[in-house]
């Protein structure tokens, strides 16, 4: 790996990348979409790599956060707090995100 490689100087790959599928999903251009998925994938497993050779974090670990972020996030669904209707939903997944937030602070 170049020893200069940053997760910073990707961050702005991962913006022009996620903008291109945000394009091609609005033209509703399957091939483009997943060309521009492909490309998203990449960069986010070549920056996950990254943090693994710099000891900051791993695959699974990336991995373990979003499964505890999903699980709380969507337990009106997922849990016992079973919403009702979408509007509902939307404020059981409003609540759950502010608590995370609250809890890192």
């Amino acid at each position: 790996m170049v020893k200069d490689q940053t997760s910073l100087k990707f961050s702005k790959y991962l913006l022009e990348e996620a903008h291109e599928l945000q394009q091609a999903i609005q033209k509703n251009d399957q091939k483009a979409i997943e060309e521009e998925l492909g490309d998203c994938l990449w960069i986010l497993a070549f920056m996950i790599n990254l943090g693994e050779e710099q000891n900051r974090y791993t695959l699974e670990s990336v991995l373990d956060k979003i499964e505890k972020k999903i699980l709380h996030r969507h337990q009106y669904t997922l849990g016992g707090n079973k919403a009702k209707d979408p509007d509902e939903a939307m404020r059981y997944y409003q609540q759950y995100k502010e608590e995370e937030k609250n809890m890192k602070r």
